[in-house]
């Protein structure tokens, strides 16, 4: 939600924005014949204008990410792929993981375990949530100039999250919260978490990348745990179970009598009982 201030009439407000670490991100169900092979996931992270997504419908209120670590940690790895919006290497890959418009319908297809299947696909949405919504709706239009049909579907939030649980869906966009801290990716990326209603919903299963974790957890040499972390991120982004898209800026107005006005990366991003004003510049006071 975005609410305009008009500071030529206020001067008195001092606008700011600060970033929260939360991302969001497209989550490709592995389980899904369409989804199962690592170029196509790869390809249709090039179909993803992250740059005119957070340009148009984050009003520029975010900034891109490629990883599950927050950009600000010293484990994040920097030189990972960014998947930059290109449609040519998008198509490239999809033919190299085996998707051709064999009947000539307008739609990719490709033979998977001896049957022939359509890309096709729902976004699966919770109600209500505009942002997720209108992504949903423009990568429909990106992904159809490419021969896949994909659909969004809106449902009531506990249902959506009763599906990602129980694997009722094709694909989802959703958001985590960084750690500020030094990250423990055992929820969302280790294989054990993939069934029982585990946080694995995208059913990522990398037998190297589960070691990784169980390293992280036990390994007290600092340089050794950030070699783990930096393997463990290239493995994700090779793999693109997701296609990671911005972490979040927050729009922030105060008035300028406030002192002491400073923003953290540990939510909600602010101590209000650090905020104070100079007493020749108080204009309420507390009855006695």
């Amino acid at each position: 939600l975005f609410v305009e201030i008009d500071t030529n009439s206020t001067p008195q407000v001092k606008t700011s924005d600060y970033l929260v670490p939360t991302y969001m991100y497209i989550g490709w169900n592995q389980r899904r014949p369409v989804f199962s092979d690592k170029k196509t996931r790869q390809a249709l992270s090039h179909l993803v204008n992250k740059d005119q997504l957070i340009a148009t419908v984050m009003r520029g209120m975010a900034i891109s990410t490629n990883s599950p670590i927050y950009f600000g940690r010293p484990e994040y790895d920097s030189t990972l792929n960014k998947y930059e919006y290109n449609t040519t290497k998008a198509k490239q890959l999809l033919a190299e993981a085996g998707w051709t418009d064999s009947n000539g319908d307008g739609t990719l297809d490709r033979v998977i375990n001896g049957k022939r299947v359509d890309f096709t696909f729902t976004f699966l949405l919770n109600a209500g949530n505009e942002t997720r919504e209108s992504i949903a709706l423009l990568l429909v239009d990106e992904m159809k100039k490419v021969g896949i049909q994909a659909q969004a579907q809106k449902i009531e939030w506990s249902v959506f999250l009763e599906n990602l649980k129980s694997n009722k869906f094709d694909a989802f966009i959703g958001a985590w919260v960084n750690d500020p801290s030094p990250s423990d990716l055992y929820q969302i990326w280790h294989s054990s978490q993939i069934n029982n209603k585990g946080s694995n919903y995208v059913a990522f299963n990398n037998r190297r990348a589960d070691e990784l974790i169980a390293m992280i957890r036990t390994e007290f040499d600092e340089s050794k745990r950030m070699a783990y972390y930096r393997e463990i991120q290239q493995i994700i982004n090779d793999e693109q179970p997701y296609t990671f898209l911005w972490i979040l800026k927050y729009p922030t107005a105060y008035n300028r009598r406030l002192q002491g006005v400073e923003f953290y990366t540990v939510r909600p991003g602010y101590i209000l009982n650090n905020w104070w004003v100079p007493k020749g510049m108080q204009k309420y006071t507390s009855p006695n």
